[in-house]
């Protein structure tokens, strides 16, 4: 409390905050519906360049490929 009370800063900034986002992410775990998802889409690296990618409604055709792909009814 003394250090607080003198003025050191006591929460993260920006820069501190992406570190340790970054670092942690090997520890991160998904949920079902996550490891799903990331099991049939991934993040367009470069959107200017339009690598045989098209745009989709995920909340239109992302349950229903899924249930396709894994015959859920």
């Amino acid at each position: 409390m003394d250090a607080i009370s003198k003025g050191e800063r006591y929460w993260f900034d920006q820069q501190e905050i992406v570190e340790l986002l970054a670092h942690n992410r090997k520890y991160q775990v998904f949920s079902p519906a996550e490891q799903y998802f990331l099991l049939f889409f991934e993040v367009c690296q470069d959107p200017g360049t339009h690598h045989s990618g098209h745009h989709i409604s995920c909340e239109a055709n992302t349950p229903t490929k899924i249930a396709q792909e894994f015959r859920m009814k």
